[in-house]
């Protein structure tokens, strides 16, 4: 995309070693909740290691990372299964709105392909999908498969965490009551 930060141009931190100093973040004074502290803390850590997965063409590595932080995230502010709130996360704040771009409605076969991937190599739910890096959708479907692009999908959730995007404010806009039962959700998992 025209005027998009390539993979080599965002969190160079990640490539040279300085994952763990801050990458991008709202500034604290703009931050107007501590509820925001799981997506900062996630953003200027794990996902400098994303980035570096991405940056030397690591997409297994980079798809694994994507699903755990949003999980993380979801975790606290999304009801529901791990597949849901996984769909729910893409289609609040990756998904676009070219063809293609709409990851959510293919969270279950990504989510299942992950899961495989971490817990049954060599699987034969494996092969539901396969990698395609010529194409310029982030998918699309392909008789029994999904040709799926990681690289589109990555930029994608990448985006996701630019200051001011939907994320960032999307916990400071819910009810005094619905921000409460995010915090305890939090606390809750957190406090184990």
């Amino acid at each position: 995309m025209r005027g998009e930060p390539g993979i080599e141009e965002t969190r160079a931190g990640a490539a040279n070693g300085t994952a763990s100093q801050p990458t991008r973040s709202l500034p604290a004074k703009q931050r107007r909740g501590n509820l925001q502290y799981p997506i900062n803390s996630i953003d200027n850590h794990f996902n400098t290691q994303i980035t570096a997965a991405a940056q030397h063409h690591c997409w297994d590595l980079a798809i694994l990372g994507i699903h755990a932080a949003i999980l993380t995230i979801t975790d606290g502010i999304a009801p529901g299964k791990p597949v849901e709130q996984y769909r729910w996360f893409l289609e609040k704040f990756v998904d676009e709105a070219r063809e293609g771009s709409d990851f959510s409605v293919v969270a279950d076969t990504i989510h299942t392909w992950r899961t495989t991937l971490a817990h049954h190599w060599l699987h034969g739910k494996n092969y539901g999908m396969v990698f395609d890096f010529t194409m310029e959708n982030g998918w699309e479907q392909r008789a029994e498969i999904i040709a799926f692009n990681p690289k589109h999908y990555y930029e994608a959730y990448d985006r996701a965490f630019h200051p001011f995007m939907p994320l960032w404010s999307y916990v400071d806009d819910l009810s005094p009551q619905e921000q409460e039962k995010v915090k305890q959700r939090y606390s809750k998992k957190f406090m184990k």
